[in-house]
């Protein structure tokens, strides 16, 4: 996470990160908040992973349920986590994948949630990521 006032930098640097991954081959994924969305625990992941129809049966039906694209109990963390991995590694194919959020300024002060970088292939290895919030004022920027 890079925390901060308004207007320090902290976007300019996720930029600088994702130029760097991308010049090393990288698939670089990246959304942006918005205060409407504030509220929809999984919004920010939605936009990233729009691409859900092909996965199998039990990871597509949670994603539906998360993304309120059908009725249903709450969907279980494990098989959100097993489809988001799933979806980034098909994307990434044998590249590394790496994906970040921004939330612009109005949105509520809930932190992000912490977005999955790795390199694809037969293991995944996790590594750090940025996702910037303001602290204090509740703003992001």
């Amino acid at each position: 996470m890079i925390r901060g006032e308004a207007g320090i930098g902290k976007t300019a640097l996720l930029q600088l990160a994702r130029r760097h991954a991308e010049a090393k081959g990288a698939l670089v994924l990246s959304t942006t908040g918005i205060q409407a969305e504030a509220s929809l625990p999984f919004a920010g992941l939605h936009h990233l992973l729009p691409e859900i129809d092909n996965l199998p049966a039990p990871q597509r039906d949670a994603m539906c349920v998360a993304f309120g694209m059908s009725a249903g109990s709450a969907p279980n963390r494990f098989l959100l986590g097993l489809a988001t991995l799933t979806l980034l590694s098909e994307a990434a194919g044998h590249r590394s994948c790496s994906s970040s959020s921004t939330t612009r300024s109005g949105s509520t002060g809930r932190r992000a949630t912490c977005s999955p970088s790795w390199s694809a292939g037969s293991r995944p290895t996790p590594s750090c990521s940025c996702s910037p919030y303001a602290t204090g004022t509740g703003a992001r920027s």
